[in-house]
C-alpha cells in the first residue's frame, strides 16, 4: 500500500462496487465474472436479489484489491479455511470481508491477523432482543450498534467468530476508539450483573469502561504487557497467535445509518471509505503492483 499503516479498510456501497465492476475489466460485464465456481454457487443459493449483489460485491472487491496487491490474476486466486473456517491467501495478506445494508467493507493486515464489521442501524426492539447475548460483564457503555460492530470485528479477528459466546469478549473505551479482550465468562450466571470476585484479574486497560476496577488488577497488567500502552509502530511485525490478546477497534459512520469496525493487534488504521464509482476506480488504480 502507499501508505505507512498496518491495517487498510475499505468501504463502498454495494450499487457504487457494481457500477465501478462494470467498467473496470473490459468484457466481464458484472462482478461475478471474477469470482470462483464456489463463491458463484454461494451467490446464487441467496433468496433475495439485495443478499446475492452484497455478497458479490465484497468478494468481487476482495479479488480485486488482493490481485492488485499480490501481482497476480484476481479470478485467478485461490482461497483457503482457517482452522475455524476464516478464509485466508497463501503467501498474501490477512484480510477479512463484510457487508451489510447498503455496504461492503474490505480489511487488509500487513503485518497480522484482521477482523471488520459492517453494520445497518435497526429499531430499539431488535437492540432489546439482542442485547442479553451480547453484552457481557466486561462491556463499557457504548450504543448497542457499536458495541455489535465492535464485538463482531474482534471476533473475526481473533478467527472464532460466533462460535465463540460474544460475552467473552470485553469491549472497553480506548480514547475515540476501543481495546477488545477476552474475558473469563465461565461462571457467570445468566449473563446479569458484574461480580468483580471472578472478572478480577481479567480486566483490560482503557479509558474507563465497565470491565475497569478502582485499582489496576493483573489483567490490567497483563494486556499492557501485551502491548496496549505501546506505540503502533512497536508492535509492526505481529503474528496471528496474537489475536488470542487485546485487540485494538475504531468504528467509522459510513453514513447516518451505516457503522464500520475494525479490530487488529495494532493501532495504525487508514481508512478509506469511498461513495462514487470513479473515487473506487482510482483508488484501485494507485495500489501496487505485485507483491
Amino acid at each position: 500500500m502507499t501508505d505507512d499503516n498496518d491495517v487498510i479498510v475499505m468501504a463502498a456501497p454495494v450499487a457504487c462496487v457494481w457500477a465501478c465492476a462494470g467498467a473496470w475489466v473490459e468484457g466481464t460485464g458484472a462482478p461475478e465474472a471474477i469470482l470462483d465456481a464456489g463463491e458463484r454457487d454461494r451467490a446464487g443459493a441467496f433468496v433475495t436479489g439485495a443478499d446475492r449483489r452484497r455478497f458479490v460485491a465484497a468478494h468481487w472487491l476482495k479479488r480485486q484489491v488482493l490481485g492488485q496487491i499480490t501481482g497476480r490474476d484476481p479470478a485467478g486466486l485461490a482461497f483457503g479455511r482457517g482452522a475455524n473456517g476464516k478464509p485466508v491467501l497463501s503467501d498474501g495478506p490477512a484480510f477479512n470481508i463484510s457487508h451489510g445494508g447498503d455496504w461492503v467493507a474490505l480489511a487488509i493486515g500487513l503485518t497480522g491477523p484482521v477482523g471488520v464489521d459492517v453494520e445497518i442501524g435497526r429499531d430499539e426492539g431488535f437492540w432489546q432482543d439482542v442485547r442479553p447475548v451480547v453484552t457481557g460483564p466486561g462491556d463499557g457503555a457504548f450504543d448497542p450498534l457499536r458495541l455489535w460492530t465492535a464485538k463482531e470485528a474482534a471476533l473475526k479477528c481473533r478467527g472464532t467468530g460466533f462460535l465463540m459466546d460474544p460475552r467473552g469478549m470485553a469491549i472497553v473505551p480506548d480514547g475515540a476508539g476501543f481495546v477488545a479482550c477476552p474475558v473469563d465468562w465461565a461462571g457467570h450466571e445468566g449473563g446479569a450483573g458484574r461480580d468483580d470476585r471472578v472478572y478480577s484479574d481479567v480486566r483490560v486497560s482503557g479509558d474507563g469502561g465497565a470491565c475497569r476496577g478502582d485499582r489496576e488488577s493483573r489483567g490490567n497488567r497483563v494486556c499492557k504487557d501485551r502491548g496496549a500502552d505501546h506505540p503502533t509502530k512497536e508492535n509492526r511485525d505481529v503474528g496471528a497467535s496474537q489475536a488470542d490478546g487485546p485487540l485494538f477497534g475504531q468504528w467509522r459512520m459510513a453514513d447516518d445509518l451505516h457503522c464500520l469496525a475494525v479490530a487488529a493487534p495494532v493501532r495504525g488504521v487508514s481508512w478509506r471509505i469511498i461513495r462514487r464509482p470513479e473515487a473506487l476506480a482510482g483508488m484501485l488504480a494507485e495500489l501496487p503492483q505485485g507483491g
